[in-house]
C-alpha cells in the first residue's frame, strides 16, 4: 500500500525541488533551503505553495525548462507526468491490500508514499480534499491530503450508494490504478431497469416459440 523507500525518496526529491523553485520565484512563503528527508518542509508551507503549483500548470512546465537541470531523468519524467493529476474532493471508501479506494465521479486505487493511508485515515468512509498524481504505473497523492475539521457521519443509504458505485466500477474494470485514465472496454454493468427489460425480452421470445 506504499511506495518502496527508494521510490518515496525519488518522489520527495522531485517534489521538494519543484516547491522550492516555485517559492523562490513567487515568494509565497518565506524562503527555505530545498527539503531533504531529514529536513522536510512544514506541511502548512508546502500546502500554500502546492495550491499555486496546481493552479498554474505553466509553473511546472517552466520548472522543467529552467529549474530542473540538477534532477536526473527519472525525477524530471516524474514531474512531467504530473500534468495528468486529478484534483478535488473524494470519499475514501476503504483500504485494500494493494491500495485505498478514492471515489469522486470515478474510482481510483491510491497508494501511500511513506505511510499507509490506512494509518492516516483509519475511520472510513470519509471526505477529503486531495490531488492524485501518477507515480510511474501507480497512483499516489502529493502528500498533502486535507480532511474536514469535523468527521462527517454517513448513514446507511450513503454507505450503500458508495458501495454500489465501487461494485459497479469494479465489475466494469473501471477502478483506475494509474494516470492518465485509459478507458478500455469492460463488461457492461446492467442497471435494474435494463435487467427488467432483458427479462421481458426473453419472456416474449419464449412465448413466440
Amino acid at each position: 500500500m506504499i511506495l518502496s523507500d527508494e521510490d518515496a525518496a525519488l518522489f520527495y526529491r522531485a517534489w521538494g525541488a519543484l516547491l522550492t523553485w516555485v517559492n523562490d520565484r513567487r515568494r509565497i512563503v518565506p524562503a527555505f533551503p530545498r527539503p531533504t528527508p531529514g529536513r522536510p518542509i512544514a506541511p502548512e508551507l508546502a500546502t500554500a505553495i502546492r495550491d499555486v503549483v496546481w493552479d498554474e500548470d505553466a509553473l511546472r512546465e517552466q520548472f522543467l525548462a529552467e529549474g530542473a537541470s540538477d534532477l536526473d531523468g527519472a525525477e524530471r519524467e516524474l514531474v512531467a507526468s504530473w500534468k495528468d493529476r486529478v484534483r478535488g474532493r473524494f470519499v475514501i471508501l476503504n483500504h485494500l491490500q494493494k491500495h485505498s479506494i478514492f471515489m469522486s465521479e470515478a474510482v481510483y486505487g491510491v497508494r501511500g508514499i511513506y505511510t499507509p493511508l490506512m494509518a492516516m485515515f483509519p475511520e472510513v468512509p470519509m471526505f477529503v480534499q486531495a490531488v492524485l498524481i501518477p507515480f510511474r504505473d501507480v497512483i499516489i497523492t502529493d502528500g498533502l491530503i486535507q480532511s474536514y475539521p469535523m468527521h462527517i457521519s454517513f448513514g446507511g443509504g450513503a454507505r450503500r450508494m458508495f458501495k454500489e458505485q465501487y461494485s459497479a466500477a469494479r465489475a466494469a474494470g473501471q477502478v483506475h490504478t494509474s494516470l492518465p485514465v485509459r478507458t478500455s472496454p469492460g463488461p457492461t454493468v446492467a442497471t435494474p431497469t435494463a435487467r427488467r427489460a432483458q427479462t421481458r425480452r426473453r419472456t416474449a421470445r419464449a412465448r413466440s416459440t
